[in-house]
């Protein structure tokens, strides 16, 4: 921790200390509830859960970007990007976690799989896969369609762009590892 506050001192900001800080908070996160009304209320907690406000902090620490994670400009994209990552997480690990839940190595379901598999789908997993694997397209859509914005209205600092820039190789990054990763099934999660 001594070598993140000295990378700020040599720095002149705070993003080490804002890590730092996002992960205490992290271990700090409520249980998950026991349902959810919507797909919605489902990844807002999921964004805690899944330390995405800590892996932001990480982020902008790794590019020694002082931009403001709340700042309106970026919220909507902020927003996306963390769908993006529970999703992609949630897809990738979904097989592994219904086993672990399934034989009680876990106490808790906490997926977007078997939300969605609750929400609308009931009849199969499969579904509830394929809706899921369509959301996060549509996640991929908005992402784009948000940039696209940004670029058109100018809105955002050249600190800004470098850390979208570096969040979209972060969530390509998260695609890759969900994908092969022994966590996530590996080859079965292709």
């Amino acid at each position: 921790m001594l070598e993140i506050r000295e990378v700020d001192a040599a720095s002149g900001n705070n993003v080490g200390q804002e890590m730092i800080e996002q992960m205490v908070e992290f271990f700090l996160r409520p249980p998950p509830p026991k349902e959810y009304k919507n797909m919605e209320e489902f990844l807002l907690y999921r964004h805690v859960d899944a330390a995405l406000p800590y892996v932001l902090s990480c982020a902008k620490f790794s590019l020694n970007c002082p931009v403001d994670l709340t700042s309106a400009r970026l919220e909507r994209y902020i927003h996306l990007v963390k769908d993006h990552v529970s999703i992609a997480n949630d897809l990738g690990s979904w097989k592994k976690e219904k086993q672990a839940f399934d034989s009680g190595k876990v106490l808790y379901m906490i997926n977007a799989v078997d939300v969605m598999n609750k929400l609308v789908s009931r009849h199969t997993t499969q579904a509830a896969v394929a809706i899921t694997q369509a959301l996060q397209l549509h996640i991929e859509t908005e992402i784009d369609a948000e940039i696209e914005r940004l670029i058109s209205e100018n809105a955002l600092t050249a600190e800004e762009w470098r850390f979208v820039d570096g969040t979209l190789r972060m969530i390509s990054g998260n695609v890759l590892c969900s994908i092969v990763m022994s966590r996530y099934g590996g080859r079965d999660s292709e």
